[in-house]
């Protein structure tokens, strides 16, 4: 299973598109019960999607995590502790590799390198 925010050069077939979406609070500006977090939003929810679909892993993928300042972290912990909306998002196109696909990464070039004179 593969994620790669690129295309593939090598033939494959496209299975859809999809997203996956965390939300939950940062407590006191720091703390995240939820785990809105990419890694979690990735291992959790896109790649069982993945899985399910038949996929081999995600192209042209793109992350979206909720950030805020140390300041308005600091503000919100001390001053009103009142949780921060936090949301974690990955969107991304499911492949199956065809013959003679290779994930990112897998691969060597198509021309031999040059040899040492």
């Amino acid at each position: 299973m593969f994620v790669t925010t690129s295309d593939l050069p090598g033939p494959y077939k496209s299975l859809g598109v999809v997203q996956a979406t965390r939300r939950g609070v940062l407590l006191f500006g720091f703390a995240d019960p939820a785990g809105t977090d990419l890694q979690g939003d990735l291992d959790e929810q896109l790649l069982p999607q993945v899985r399910m679909m038949g996929g081999d892993g995600v192209i042209n993928a793109r992350f979206q995590q909720t950030q805020y300042t140390l300041a308005t972290r600091i503000l919100f912990a001390v001053l009103f502790f009142i949780p921060l909306p936090s949301e974690a998002t990955i969107t991304g196109e499911v492949v199956k590799l065809e013959a003679g696909g290779q994930p990112p990464g897998m691969g060597g070039s198509a021309t031999a390198p040059a040899a040492a004179r």
